[in-house]
Protein backbone atom coordinates (compact mmCIF):
# COMPACT_ATOMS: atom_id res chain seq x y z
CA UNK A 1 0.00 0.00 0.00
CA UNK A 2 1.50 3.06 -1.03
CA UNK A 3 0.65 6.38 0.70
CA UNK A 4 1.31 10.07 -0.14
CA UNK A 5 4.36 11.85 1.69
CA UNK A 6 1.95 13.90 3.82
CA UNK A 7 0.43 10.80 5.34
CA UNK A 8 3.84 8.75 5.28
CA UNK A 9 5.00 12.06 7.97
CA UNK A 10 1.86 12.30 10.00
CA UNK A 11 2.01 8.44 10.42
CA UNK A 12 5.11 9.05 12.17
CA UNK A 13 3.94 11.55 14.33
CA UNK A 14 6.25 14.48 12.57
CA UNK A 15 5.20 17.85 11.55
CA UNK A 16 6.63 19.81 8.39
CA UNK A 17 9.20 21.66 10.44
CA UNK A 18 10.25 18.31 12.41
CA UNK A 19 10.30 16.74 8.82
CA UNK A 20 12.39 19.20 7.51
CA UNK A 21 15.37 19.31 10.53
CA UNK A 22 16.06 15.51 10.39
CA UNK A 23 16.46 15.50 6.82
CA UNK A 24 18.43 19.00 6.27
CA UNK A 25 15.65 20.80 3.76
CA UNK A 26 13.91 23.68 4.86
CA UNK A 27 10.05 23.54 5.94
CA UNK A 28 8.80 25.60 3.08
CA UNK A 29 10.21 22.62 0.85
CA UNK A 30 8.75 20.17 2.54
CA UNK A 31 5.69 21.91 2.02
CA UNK A 32 6.14 22.75 -1.54
CA UNK A 33 6.96 18.65 -1.93
CA UNK A 34 3.79 17.57 0.00
CA UNK A 35 1.78 19.92 -2.59
CA UNK A 36 3.37 18.59 -5.30
CA UNK A 37 4.67 21.98 -6.17
CA UNK A 38 8.44 21.31 -6.56
CA UNK A 39 10.29 18.12 -8.37
CA UNK A 40 12.14 15.91 -6.45
CA UNK A 41 15.25 14.50 -7.24
CA UNK A 42 15.05 10.41 -6.63
CA UNK A 43 18.46 11.53 -4.27
CA UNK A 44 15.77 13.25 -2.08
CA UNK A 45 12.95 10.74 -2.15
CA UNK A 46 15.10 8.13 -0.76
CA UNK A 47 16.37 10.37 1.80
CA UNK A 48 12.89 11.28 2.96
CA UNK A 49 11.80 7.72 2.56
CA UNK A 50 14.61 6.62 4.66
CA UNK A 51 14.25 9.57 7.36
CA UNK A 52 10.61 8.41 7.67
CA UNK A 53 11.81 4.61 7.90
CA UNK A 54 9.37 3.64 5.00
CA UNK A 55 10.72 2.28 1.88
CA UNK A 56 11.19 3.80 -1.45
CA UNK A 57 7.98 2.41 -2.95
CA UNK A 58 5.74 2.60 0.22
CA UNK A 59 5.44 6.63 -0.88
CA UNK A 60 3.71 7.84 -3.55
CA UNK A 61 6.10 11.13 -4.13
CA UNK A 62 3.38 13.21 -6.43
CA UNK A 63 -0.29 13.93 -5.99
CA UNK A 64 -2.48 12.41 -8.57
CA UNK A 65 -5.09 14.61 -9.71
CA UNK A 66 -7.93 13.10 -10.93
CA UNK A 67 -9.37 16.46 -12.58
CA UNK A 68 -7.01 16.76 -14.55
CA UNK A 69 -6.37 16.31 -18.49
CA UNK A 70 -3.68 13.41 -18.62
CA UNK A 71 -1.52 14.79 -21.89
CA UNK A 72 -2.95 18.14 -21.66
CA UNK A 73 0.34 20.27 -21.66
CA UNK A 74 2.00 18.16 -24.34
CA UNK A 75 2.61 19.76 -28.04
Amino acid sequence: MQVTLKQARQLRGLSQVELAKLTGFSEPTIVKYEKNELDMKVSTALRIADTLGVSFDGIRFYVMDTQANVGSNLP
